[in-house]
């Protein structure tokens, strides 16, 4: 006589989560593009403009959750950004335990001060 154990019946949305995982990373290595200027313009520092680090977080943040859905993580940035063409910076994005590179450059400053940056999911960040 042998003792069969059904597997747990997992719900709709435990099956998914599995591919919601996957689907983050894939998702983003395509990266997007994001813009501001209709809220606060860039900040002028040092005779310079430039875009907080908490606009450049939290704007990017908003622009993968409209395309991955409410999936949890966090972006974190070194620095305000620039807004400056083709300035960079390197930021990370934690989630679920595991960091990635995630790379943001302006793309387009205009004369009504708008910037537009794209962003770029890296390589997962390993280590120390």
């Amino acid at each position: 006589m042998t003792n069969r154990v059904a597997p747990p019946r997992l719900s709709p949305r435990q099956r998914a989560r599995p591919l919601l995982v996957l689907a983050v990373p894939v998702l983003l290595m395509a990266g997007c593009h994001v813009s501001i200027g209709t809220g606060p313009a860039p900040r002028a520092e040092h005779g310079r403009s430039t875009i907080p680090k908490s606009d450049v977080e939290q704007l990017t943040a908003q622009q993968i959750r409209d395309k991955v859905g409410d999936a949890p993580f966090v972006i974190t940035c070194p620095a305000d950004l620039p807004a400056k063409m083709g300035a960079t910076e390197e930021c990370v994005l934690n989630r679920e335990g595991k960091r990635f590179r995630l790379t943001v450059e302006v793309s387009e400053v205009t004369a009504a001060g708008k910037v537009h940056w794209d962003y770029e999911l890296g390589d997962e960040i390993t280590g120390a």
